[in-house]
């Protein structure tokens, strides 16, 4: 039991540092001009700052606002009926 928790524990460690190598660049630079992969230019995190990145920062703001009103559309009571039409 103790053995599994410390390989869990090591590889947790071993993607920690390979996402500070390589990953975040390969995920938020743009030197490649590719789809699907980044660039090269922050390896090691060469160049990142501490400022926050606001895009980034909306664009997590909208994610959890969008699934909040589509948790509330589909739990609310009553939601989901019809008004009936008025009958002429």
């Amino acid at each position: 039991m103790l053995t599994v928790c410390a390989q869990c524990l090591g590889c947790a460690g071993l993607v920690t540092v390979l996402w500070w190598a390589f990953g975040y660049s390969l995920v938020f630079d743009d030197s490649f001009k590719s789809p699907y992969l980044g660039g090269s230019g922050k390896f090691f995190f060469k160049g990142v700052l501490s400022t926050p990145n606001h895009q980034l920062l909306l664009l997590g703001l909208r994610e959890r606002l969008r699934l909040l009103s589509v948790d509330v559309r589909h739990h609310h009571p009553g939601a989901h009926r019809r008004r009936p039409s008025p009958s002429a």
